[in-house]
């Protein structure tokens, strides 16, 4: 392993390959790495740089090693399934040399090949002790880099075992949460590092989660992700309520930077893209059928909608200032503009996958998008063009500008329903799927004086003000 850091190119060379193709496949490997990685102990000694160094070259062998192992277990199991198969070939005499196609498929390991099977008990075992390294970093993980290596070494069983076969994961992720609710009035500035660091995991977690496309791999999560949006919002509220108090004056309409906090500020920031990624791995429309009215999704996509409202707001308000402090009002306007970057984007990722998710607040929605659009002259390139791209999103979203009718009829989902695949499924969700039509219809559509209905007469003709906009 020290070699594998040695300053000789060739040196290196052959403590990498050695360290990978003749210790790799012993089953001890993985747990004298994981003894490097928690001999350390930053209560009692002052770490050197080399001590860093080694244990982040352990970390990033035992994430590259895994990798790998799990990728020949997954191998191993479809080699198993494809032998059973043409076992049964063989057996009814179209094959007479199976086993040694099989055994030359490339990627495909030996059918004697055993030292690297992974057992569930080796799996458990690595999983409890790199979740206990992740739970107390500060008592031997050495810097940030090898914390960040550690979460990606933890991210690979996210992957394949989240929540359902690592449930002390769940549980820890959890009651964190709580925890740190039952002591939000309690926290001090040199808590933040703390709660900063869980949020990058926890966020880390759910992004590797929300890649997973399979229903049943979906599923999993779906069944504790009312626990998430439970703890998570509780959190975020609190920090969210800090964030908003630290910049502006609400009594006065105006904004006050002197409160400013950067550690608070950017804890809130982290917990409004790990609220959004609670909502993008958890709702599914199931959610919606089972609780139209007041669904829990629905409520905290509104409040997400009211913080876009409101940064959009701040930047508006700052423009008025810029002349009186221009350094300052540029310091700020990069840190509001990142906010807009980051809502715009998650949201927009929200209104795509599932579009039924804002039937409730599809207005609202394409009115804080547009209010960025006719306002560009405030904005960065950056959040201009994904309010661009959203507003795209928006009015390409044929159950929006359509209504329910032609899908019902036809049958098409265009990619916009996921779960739904047939007409009759649509009728499930008629109420939502009306009122979402409705409300992008009053926010699109030209006025009709003629009409008897208050709101067709006072709709806001967004299209035609878009197209115009085009022009200038």
């Amino acid at each position: 392993m020290a070699n594998s850091l040695s300053l000789n190119e060739q040196l290196r060379f052959e403590a990498d390959t050695f360290l990978t193709k003749q210790c790799e496949p012993l089953p001890q490997y993985q747990q004298v790495l994981l003894h490097i990685i928690g001999s350390y102990n930053r209560q009692t000694a002052q770490s050197s740089q080399n001590d860093q160094m080694m244990q982040y070259q352990a970390i990033l062998f035992m994430k590259n090693s895994l990798t790998r192992l799990l990728q020949q277990h997954r191998n191993r199991k479809r080699y198993t399934r494809l032998g059973m198969h043409h076992q049964q070939v063989y057996a009814s005499g179209l094959n007479s040399n199976v086993t040694d196609t099989l055994n030359n498929l490339d990627g495909m390991p030996p059918a004697m090949n055993q030292q690297k099977q992974l057992t569930q008990e080796f799996q458990d075992d690595l999983k409890a002790k790199i979740l206990a390294l992740i739970q107390n970093p500060d008592d031997c993980i050495l810097g940030e880099n090898a914390y960040n290596q550690l979460i990606r070494v933890a991210c690979i069983f996210v992957k394949q075992d989240f929540p359902s076969n690592w449930v002390q994961l769940n549980q820890w992720l959890l009651k964190t949460f709580e925890d740190l609710f039952a002591n939000i009035n309690s926290l001090q500035t040199e808590d933040a590092p703390r709660i900063q660091r869980f949020l990058s995991f926890y966020f880390q977690v759910l992004k590797e989660q929300n890649k997973k496309k399979l229903s049943t791999q979906k599923g999993h999560f779906n069944k504790v992700a009312r626990d998430h949006l439970r703890c998570v919002f509780k959190v975020w509220e609190f920090f969210n309520q800090q964030q908003m108090r630290m910049i502006y004056d609400l009594e006065n309409d105006a904004l006050n930077l002197n409160n400013y906090n950067k550690l608070l500020f950017e804890i809130a920031a982290k917990l409004d893209k790990c609220l959004m990624l609670v909502i993008a791995c958890g709702f599914s429309l199931n959610d919606l059928l089972h609780e139209p009215v007041d669904n829990q999704y629905v409520q905290v996509l509104k409040q997400l909608l009211k913080k876009l409202k409101f940064f959009t707001q701040c930047v508006e308000k700052l423009s008025a200032c810029s002349d009186t402090n221009p350094e300052l009002a540029s310091s700020f306007h990069d840190i509001f503009e990142n906010q807009l970057k980051s809502l715009l984007k998650h949201l927009n990722d929200l209104q795509v996958s599932e579009a039924l998710l804002f039937h409730k607040t599809l207005g609202e929605y394409i009115h804080a998008v547009a209010q960025i659009i006719f306002r560009g002259e405030l904005h960065i390139t950056r959040v201009k063009k994904l309010a661009l791209y959203t507003m795209y999103s928006i009015v390409t979203t044929t159950i929006y500008n359509q209504g329910n009718q032609e899908c019902s009829s036809s049958g098409n989902r265009d990619g916009k329903i996921g779960l739904l695949i047939s007409p009759m499924k649509f009728k499930n969700f008629e109420p939502q799927l009306i009122e979402a039509s409705q409300q992008y219809r009053q926010m699109m559509e030209m006025p009709d004086p003629n009409s008897a209905e208050p709101l067709e007469q006072n709709r806001y003709d967004g299209a035609r003000q878009l197209v115009q906009l085009l022009f200038q």
